[in-house]
C-alpha cells in the first residue's frame, strides 16, 4: 500500500516565505517595454515548483504640475517585499543585499532588468494576486525624493494531483473541508466483463463504498486520515481449451476396441486440431484418453468434435454410433455453460473438456491526509479579548492597537494584504480588517476574523480673540470645549474664555457622543491689561491667604465704577461685587467666609480693562 500524503513534502527551508539572493537570471528575450514576464503564473498543488518572473523597470516617468509636464527621472528601485504569495512558497531576487537596482540611464540596452525566482511547495490550490512591493528614488526638480510602488501578477494555484495505476486522485486542498474527485485509469470504454469495488474510509468515521466504473465527488468535511482502496476485475479476454479427455465412445472393431482419432472443427468450418495421421492403437481399450488439445483464446460460437475409429479394410466408423462414415461428433458452445470443464455426450461417445477463463484483478490503496483548519483568531482590543465580527470606534488622536492571537497571523486591510504585520500593530488608518491564523506545518488557514475600525476625526476647532476673550469660531453643539494653557493645564470649558492672567492659550474639542477629541488649536496669546495704568498710587489685597474676608486696598485719581469677580481654580464664578472706588485712597473689604478652602483668582475690571490675582482661602 502507497501513502499517499498532500502535506509534509517539503524541505524544511521551504516552510515559510525567506529571502535570499543570486538565484535567477532574467530572461533577455522579454520585451523592451516596462512590466512583468510573464505577467500570469499556474503553479501545480503538491508539487515543488520554480520558476523565474522577469522585470523591466522603467528610466523615467512623467509629472504634471502648473499644466506643465516635466520629466522625473529614476534613480534606483528596491524590492521592499512580496505579498500575495501561497504560502510555501519563497522568493529571491537576483541581486543583493538588498534587492537595489540601479538605472543606468546612460546604457543604450533596454531599461532596468532584474529577476524574482519564485520556488516551493505549496497544498493550498486557489487565485492569487502576487505583489511586488517597490521604493523608487527619483530626482524632481532637483531634489532626490522616494516613492512607493508595486507591480501586480496573477498567481494560480492548482489542485493537488496524484496519477497511478489505478486512478488519479485530485484534490483541491489538505484542509478541511477538501473536495476529492477521482478519475478511474482503468475503464470499461463500454464493454462487458469489468467489475469494480470503491472503499473509502476513516479514522474520522467517514465511509463510503461503491461498485460503479465511476465515483462521485467526495466531501471529505473532517480532518483524518482517509484509506483509499481499489478493486478491478477485467473478464474480456474469453475461454481457451487446455485439454480435452475423450471419456467413452460407441466404435468397436471386430479384432479390437478402436484405434482412434480425432479433429476440433471450429464454428466457420475450420479444423483447429486433428490427429488424423496418428491414431491411437486400441485407444478405445484404454479410456479415458486425454487428448492432448491446447488451443489459444476461442471465438465466440458452436463447435464440434469428431472422433473416429481408424479401419484399413473398409471405411472409419463414427465414434458416436458406430456407423461407417458417419455419427462422429459431438457441439458445445463458446463461452461453456460452466466456465472450468464440461462434459459433453453425443449417442455413445462423452468427451470433458477443460477451459482456461483469464481474468485480470487490478488492485491499489492509498492513503491521504486531511488536516483540520485552524480556529478563527480572537482579537485584543484596548485590553480585551473578543471575537469577531466586530466594530471598533478609534479616535484618530489616540494611539490604539489591535492584536490577533496566534503564533501565525496573516492581516488584509479592505481586502489587500498588509505586509509585515505580525500579530499586533498600532492602527494608521480605519478600514475592514481581516486576520487569519496559519497552521506554519499544514498551511492550513482559519476562517478569516473581521473586525471594522470606524475613524472619528474632530476637526480642529479654529479660535479668535476679542479683547481679552477668545472665541470658538462657528461651535458645535455637540462639542465640548477644553480650554488649556501652554503647559497643558485645563482650565476651563465652553466656547469662550476669559484668562485671569496674560499668557498662551489653546482650545481641544471633545465630541460628546464618541467621546473622541480633536487636536488642539492654534495657541493664541493674550496680554491682560494691568491694572496699574487706571491706579496713580499704590494697591494691594490682604490678607493672602485669607479666611474671612478680603481687603482691597487702592488710590486712584480719579472716581472709577468697578466689577469685582471671584472665580474658582477651573474658571467657574463662585462671587461677584459691583463697587464704586472714589478717588484717593480706598479700602474695600469683601465677605469670603461662607466659601470653600481652595485657590481663587479675583479679577478687578474698570473701564473696560481687568487686572486678576490669584487668592488663597484657608
Amino acid at each position: 500500500m502507497r501513502i499517499f500524503i498532500f502535506s509534509l513534502i517539503m524541505l524544511g527551508a521551504l516552510l515559510l516565505p525567506q529571502i535570499s539572493f543570486g538565484q535567477c537570471e532574467p530572461d533577455s528575450t522579454v520585451p523592451s517595454s516596462s512590466g512583468i514576464y510573464p505577467d500570469s503564473l499556474v503553479v501545480p498543488g503538491c508539487q515543488f515548483f520554480d520558476t523565474t518572473v522577469t522585470f523591466i523597470l522603467p528610466r523615467d516617468t512623467t509629472e504634471t504640475a502648473g499644466g506643465i509636464t516635466i520629466p522625473v527621472p529614476f534613480i534606483s528601485f528596491i524590492i521592499d517585499s512580496i505579498t500575495g504569495l501561497p504560502d510555501g512558497i519563497s522568493w529571491e531576487c537576483n541581486l543583493g543585499p538588498d534587492c537595489r537596482y540601479v538605472v543606468s540611464r546612460d546604457s543604450m540596452d533596454v531599461d532596468t532588468i532584474g529577476c524574482i525566482r519564485l520556488f516551493g511547495t505549496t497544498q493550498v490550490p486557489s487565485f492569487y494576486t502576487i505583489t511586488v512591493h517597490l521604493t523608487a528614488d527619483f530626482v524632481l526638480f532637483g531634489q532626490v525624493a522616494s516613492q512607493g510602488s508595486i507591480l501586480t501578477a496573477p498567481l494560480t494555484v492548482n489542485n493537488c494531483i496524484f496519477t497511478g495505476d489505478c486512478y488519479t486522485l485530485n484534490l483541491d486542498s489538505n484542509c478541511e473541508p477538501a473536495i476529492l474527485d477521482i478519475q478511474n485509469n482503468v475503464p470499461s470504454n463500454g464493454k462487458s466483463g469489468f467489475s469494480y469495488d470503491w472503499s473509502i474510509t476513516s479514522n474520522n468515521g467517514f465511509s463510503f463504498s461503491s461498485q460503479d466504473e465511476n465515483v462521485a465527488s467526495q466531501m471529505l468535511t473532517q480532518a483524518g486520515e482517509y484509506y483509499i482502496d481499489y478493486n478491478a476485475s477485467i473478464d474480456t479476454l474469453g475461454y481457451s481449451i487446455t485439454n480435452a479427455r475423450i471419456d467413452a465412445v460407441n466404435c468397436t472393431d471386430i479384432l479390437d476396441p478402436g484405434d482412434l482419432y480425432w479433429y476440433l472443427i471450429a464454428p466457420n468450418g475450420d479444423t483447429l486440431a486433428n490427429t488424423f495421421g496418428s491414431p491411437i492403437t486400441n485407444g478405445g481399450g484404454n479410456l479415458p484418453i486425454f487428448t492432448g488439445i491446447n488451443t489459444s483464446i476461442l471465438d465466440s460460437g458452436t463447435y464440434r468434435m469428431e472422433v473416429w475409429d481408424f479401419d484399413n479394410i473398409g471405411s472409419d466408423d463414427g465414434c458416436a454410433t458406430n456407423s461407417g462414415g458417419s455419427g462422429a461428433d459431438i457441439s458445445f458452445a463458446i463461452p461453456p455453460s460452466n466456465r472450468d470443464s464440461l462434459s459433453v455426450t453425443s449417442g455413445g461417445l462423452t468427451v470433458t473438456f477443460f477451459f482456461n477463463n483469464p481474468v485480470q484483478e487490478i488492485s491499489c490503496s492509498d492513503t491521504i491526509s486531511i488536516f483540520p483548519t485552524p480556529a478563527s483568531p480572537d482579537f485584543v482590543v484596548r485590553g480585551d479579548t473578543l471575537q469577531g465580527p466586530l466594530q471598533v470606534d478609534w479616535c484618530v488622536t489616540e494611539t490604539l492597537e489591535i492584536a490577533a492571537l496566534g503564533d501565525s497571523i496573516e492581516w488584509f486591510l479592505n481586502g489587500n494584504q498588509v505586509p509585515s504585520k505580525g500579530g499586533a500593530f498600532v492602527l494608521e488608518e480605519g478600514g475592514t480588517y481581516e486576520a487569519l491564523l496559519v497552521n506554519t506545518t499544514t498551511f492550513c488557514r482559519s476562517v478569516a476574523s473581521e473586525i471594522v475600525v470606524i475613524e472619528n476625526q474632530i476637526a480642529t476647532p479654529a479660535i479668535v480673540k476679542v479683547v481679552d476673550t477668545i472665541f470658538v469660531g462657528s461651535p458645535n453643539s455637540q462639542y465640548t470645549y477644553s480650554w488649556f494653557d501652554i503647559g497643558g493645564t485645563e482650565l476651563a470649558q465652553g466656547t469662550s474664555f476669559t484668562p485671569f492672567t496674560s499668557g498662551q492659550f489653546f482650545v481641544v474639542a471633545t465630541d460628546n457622543v464618541t467621546g473622541c477629541k480633536s487636536v488642539g488649536s492654534d495657541t493664541l496669546q493674550l496680554t491682560l491689561t494691568n491694572i496699574e495704568e487706571l491706579l496713580n498710587g499704590n494697591f494691594s489685597l490682604y490678607p493672602n491667604p485669607a479666611s474671612d474676608f478680603i481687603n482691597l486696598k487702592t488710590e486712584l485719581s480719579i472716581g472709577q465704577s468697578s466689577e469685582i469677580y471671584l472665580r474658582d481654580l477651573p474658571g467657574r464664578l463662585v462671587r461677584s461685587w459691583s463697587k464704586s472706588i472714589l478717588p484717593g485712597e480706598q479700602l474695600t473689604r469683601l465677605n469670603i467666609g461662607d466659601l470653600n478652602r481652595g485657590v481663587y483668582f479675583l479679577e478687578l475690571r474698570m473701564d473696560g480693562r481687568s487686572w486678576t490675582q490669584k487668592i488663597v482661602i484657608d
